[in-house]
């Protein structure tokens, strides 16, 4: 059906159509058919993990991830989705992990920095935490995520929660 780069981004089109129309299988054929004619795009790879990931199928989510990851180390938006799966996963400590690498990859994403802010939080490490969603917030001031829990955890340190 299609054989070059720009029927790539039709596929991916498509694609994107049937899972708005609550086609999943037929939006995850269209994707696939995209990544067999372009294994190196990014975006037929980001759309079929969100779609593996909105049909809570976290594992073949993060098994497609480590396929991309084989094929494009230093794809950077395909690395923050994997600390994304792992985090929902509850695995913070490999989540960590890779929200660090992307942090020393390209250090101005401010959602590397909350992934990793968000780990750290979640596995007990306040004080690392707070550290990184306040790099979080001066990358962008917006971020209300990084915001609310450094909120959240001032006030935890000034009721002596922790710290």
């Amino acid at each position: 059906f299609a054989v070059n780069s720009h029927d790539v981004s039709i596929l991916n089109n498509i694609g994107n159509l049937h899972w708005k129309n609550d086609k999943p299988k037929d939006a995850a054929i269209a994707f696939e058919r995209a990544i067999e004619i372009d294994p190196l795009c990014t975006t037929s790879r980001l759309n079929i993990v969100m779609l593996m990931m909105s049909l809570g199928d976290n594992l073949d989510a993060l098994k497609k991830c480590n396929d991309f990851i084989r094929l494009k180390p230093d794809c950077v938006d395909v690395q923050l989705m994997k600390g994304n799966i792992l985090s929902d996963m509850k695995n913070f400590s490999e989540g960590q992990k890779v929200f660090e690498k992307v942090c020393k990859m390209l250090p101005d994403r401010f959602d590397a920095w909350e992934g990793l802010g968000n780990c750290l939080y979640e596995s007990g490490d306040f004080a690392g935490a707070v550290k990184k969603y306040n790099i979080a917030v001066k990358l962008n001031p917006k971020s209300f995520n990084s915001f609310y829990r450094l909120g959240f955890l001032q006030a935890l340190q000034t009721i002596g929660s922790w710290g």
